[in-house]
């Protein structure tokens, strides 16, 4: 198990004892228990395989995990046949997005969030144009200009390039309270930055 990332705590793994006068059990963890708390998160598949072992306790539910690290590799996947999931964008430091999509929100899964398209509602291009100064605070003084100017012609590039992507796939006969307890988990785990009113 793994908690909430806290603002200023370095990565660190603490074995959960029954300290400061709580007992294992009604914190919810049996002595012992690994808690990982992740402030800079692990970007590599380990993070995805933790989503994916948590919400396969507390479901029953096997979902597939793929992580796709930012540069040649972060190349999302068509939505496969009899599949429903969540999507998240994020760097070493922060998560971006967390969504979800099924059969009939196909383009939302691999496209609606690397294009600048009118017609498209809460796009993750939307939220880093919408304000850009708010969107280089991520990010390296050396990479401003850069973000200064993202376009329509250039931003799914530039998404693709600097951030990662992580997929949380499932049976789309899971119905769909397990769908959206998947991305609720992955939101609280993660905190994304742009969600409901902050997008």
């Amino acid at each position: 198990m793994y908690c909430r990332p806290s603002k200023r705590h370095e990565l660190q793994v603490a074995q959960y004892s029954g300290q400061n006068g709580r007992s294992a059990d009604k914190a919810g963890f049996a002595p012992g228990t690994s808690i990982l708390c992740i402030s800079r998160y692990p970007m590599t598949q380990e993070l995805a395989d933790r989503l994916q072992t948590e919400f396969l306790q507390i479901t029953g539910i096997k979902v597939d995990a793929r992580f796709f690290p930012k540069g040649p590799l972060h190349q999302p996947s068509a939505l496969p046949s009899g599949k429903q999931g969540v999507y998240i964008f994020l760097t070493d430091d922060h998560c971006f997005k967390v969504g979800k999509a099924g059969p009939k929100s196909k383009a939302r899964w691999n496209s609606h969030h690397y294009c600048l398209d009118e017609t498209t509602r809460s796009a993750f291009t939307k939220s880093i144009v919408k304000n850009k100064g708010r969107f280089k605070s991520y990010f390296s003084e050396s990479q401003h200009s850069e973000i200064d100017q993202l376009a329509k012609d250039n931003i799914g590039n530039w998404i693709k390039n600097n951030i990662s992507r992580i997929e949380l796939l499932l049976p789309q006969n899971e119905d769909g309270y397990a769908l959206n307890l998947l991305e609720a988990l992955v939101q609280y785990r993660l905190n994304p930055k742009y969600e409901g009113k902050n997008a």
